[in-house]
């Protein structure tokens, strides 16, 4: 089916499929991750702690964790979100050039 995603307040960034396609992510950047349903279009939960726009999302391949990626003018946030706990537990800052 084909869904039109509304939850984000401003532009989309990134998506990803969890592998095994029961679970879609987005990120944007209104500084959140939004976690989907891709059977239905709704909305599960955001995910929220970036300080800025996300730029990318990616499962891991067991799917249980979702990593994104944030940052703008020379400074970067990656978060690594536990999805069975629905919360970050890694966090770290890689300063750019």
């Amino acid at each position: 089916p084909l869904w039109r995603l509304e939850g984000h307040t401003d532009r989309v960034f990134s998506v990803a499929y969890r592998p095994d396609g029961k679970r879609l992510a987005s990120s944007g950047g209104d500084n959140l991750v939004i976690i989907w349903d891709p059977e239905t279009g709704k909305k599960l939960y955001p995910l929220r702690g970036h300080s800025s726009g996300v730029g990318s999302v990616v499962f891991t391949p067991d799917g249980r964790y979702l990593i994104s990626a944030g940052g703008y003018r020379g400074t970067g946030e990656i978060r690594v979100w536990d999805l069975e706990k629905i919360e970050a537990n890694l966090q770290g800052m890689a300063p750019g050039r």
